[in-house]
């Protein structure tokens, strides 16, 4: 009796722990990006065309670097902020690349681009409070706002077909009240690359309203539109934070390290929060991302170049599916068609698709509602594998049938 009545005491007070989780973190639902790819892990045919994964190595001079630091004892805690070199260097790269003046004391080395984003999310979004996001946007944007109990303000993205562009008479009246506004270009997971004239027209709605800009720009070096990028700290460093990593452009996914970098006024309270959530990020991962920053940017090219193939192989064919709309992706490594003839409800389309061909793709509406309808695509895979998911995704929309 004593064991019975100890076991339901002690179930009683689970479920009442339950009750304490955060109204605003319950009724969230893990992301539709794994979805998908974790219900066909299971089959050995499968292709994955849903995860933005660079399936290219790290660059071995990366690699070298890391392990070097490791022989050498440089496996301790360091500065909260980042090791000063590293620090020094991003400095440099932002200039360079970027035309963004930002001393080495204004820039944080986070645990990736995404605590980066937590980080600023922490330090300056509470409940209640508004932020705009351009929509569709990548999932974690949303997630952000929910858990912090804040309000999306979306302004979505005109789908034109052929072309995503700004609705800027939308911004406008989204704008007003917002405390931040989210920045991603290039675009996850529509591929868009904002212009010039659209980038100043935003960071000027910004300064306007007191709005912070968060410039989350990890996918710079995708770009085959033949834009210029424009970075809004260029122009308005005193309104913009700006968010990057290594992830992509240097295959450095696992590594988990990006950078932040912000006015000076808020240093100190992104600082806080980045030590408290974190102490520092690895001290290998920062020696690694050391050298990717200094050694030779050969890999950059080539990858970028061959992500630019094989953006044009999935293009092409996406374009051939009978009743598929798709823009042409500018940059990132995602095109984002339009599948809303076989249904608007993405998600169920997305799993129906998945168990007749084996394809793993990401539902729209993982994006926010903008984006309900369509489906993401990644081009981050072999040639092979996007030619294999082509061929199986055009016989199923020919047939109609729900067995592959």
């Amino acid at each position: 009796m004593k064991r019975v009545k100890h076991s339901c005491t002690y179930y009683n007070v689970m479920e009442s722990l339950e009750e304490w989780v955060l109204p605003q973190i319950k009724h969230m639902t893990f992301t539709g990006i794994w979805r998908v790819t974790l219900m066909l892990s299971n089959y050995k045919d499968s292709v994955y065309l849903s995860t933005g994964e660079p399936d290219f190595d790290t660059p071995p001079n990366v690699i070298k670097a890391a392990e070097d630091a490791m022989k050498n004892g440089k496996t301790h805690y360091v500065d909260p902020s980042g090791l000063k070199e590293l620090r020094e260097e991003i400095s440099k790269k932002l200039k360079r690349d970027n035309s963004i003046e930002a001393s080495p004391d204004q820039v944080i080395v986070p645990v990736g681009a995404e605590e980066a984003l937590a980080t600023v999310f922490q330090a300056f979004v509470s409940v209640g409070d508004k932020v705009t996001v351009f929509t569709p946007a990548y999932s974690l944007y949303l997630d952000l706002i929910q858990m912090r109990g804040a309000r999306l303000s979306a302004v979505n993205l005109i789908d034109e077909g052929d072309r995503f562009r700004v609705d800027l008479e939308k911004l406008k009246e989204s704008i007003t009240g917002s405390k931040l506004i989210i920045l991603n270009n290039p675009s996850n997971p529509t591929g868009y690359v904002m212009n010039d004239e659209e980038i100043r027209a935003i960071v000027d709605l910004a300064v306007e309203h007191g709005t912070i800009i968060v410039s989350d720009e990890i996918y710079e070096k995708m770009n085959y539109s033949g834009k210029r990028l424009l970075s809004p700290a260029s122009i308005a460093p005193e309104n913009t934070i700006t968010i990057n990593g290594f992830s992509k452009a240097y295959a450095m996914t696992g590594w988990r390290i990006g950078y932040l970098a912000a006015p000076k006024e808020v240093m100190e309270a992104l600082k806080i929060v980045h030590h408290t959530n974190v102490i520092s990020a690895s001290s290998i991962s920062q020696y690694a991302a050391l050298e990717a920053l200094r050694g030779p940017q050969d890999s950059v090219k080539k990858m970028v170049s061959e992500y630019a193939r094989r953006m044009e192989l999935l293009y092409g064919g996406l374009k051939r599916l009978p009743n598929v709309r798709v823009a042409k992706p500018e940059g990132a490594i995602y095109a984002f068609p339009d599948f809303s003839f076989y249904g608007k409800d993405d998600d169920e389309f997305s799993v129906r698709l998945a168990r007749a061909t084996h394809v793993a793709t990401v539902p729209g509406s993982t994006f926010g509602e903008a984006g309900r309808g369509h489906l993401r695509f990644t081009f981050a895979a072999s040639p092979e594998s996007i030619r294999t998911a082509l061929s199986r995704i055009e016989e199923f929309l020919s047939s109609k049938s729900d067995a592959y």
